[in-house]
């Protein structure tokens, strides 16, 4: 399998790049972050993700105005999907942070607006 990791570079999609490169199963991982992928630049993606089989997203913005947020993380992930339906990735993993609820002491949920810190 041939693996793509966004937000290679974060808490989480470091440690996924990591187990990605022991794995027996996985015989190529391309690592992206903030630095090679431009989150809400549709134009910019191109064909870098060309080639895989599976891509997971482990980028979040959780700073910025509430609807850059919301680009960054809600319109964006519908264009990620188009755009590896178009490439013809058949595998998508899509992941999140509870950060982009803005700090909170209760339970939240996927109807909680957006409100980063």
């Amino acid at each position: 399998m041939k693996l793509g990791v966004l937000g290679a570079g974060g808490f989480i999609g470091s440690e996924i790049h990591r187990a990605a490169l022991t794995s027996s199963r996985i015989e190529e991982v391309r690592a992206y972050t903030r630095h090679d992928f431009n989150l809400t630049d549709v134009d910019s993606w191109g064909e870098q993700l060309a080639g895989l089989d599976c891509v997971v997203n482990a980028a979040v913005q959780i700073d910025g105005p509430t609807y850059d947020v919301y680009a960054a993380n809600a319109l964006f992930t519908h264009e990620l999907a188009l755009h590896l339906n178009r490439l013809e990735i058949a595998k998508f993993i899509n992941l999140s942070t509870g950060a982009i609820y803005g700090k909170n002491g209760d339970p939240t949920s996927p109807s909680f607006p957006c409100r980063p810190d």
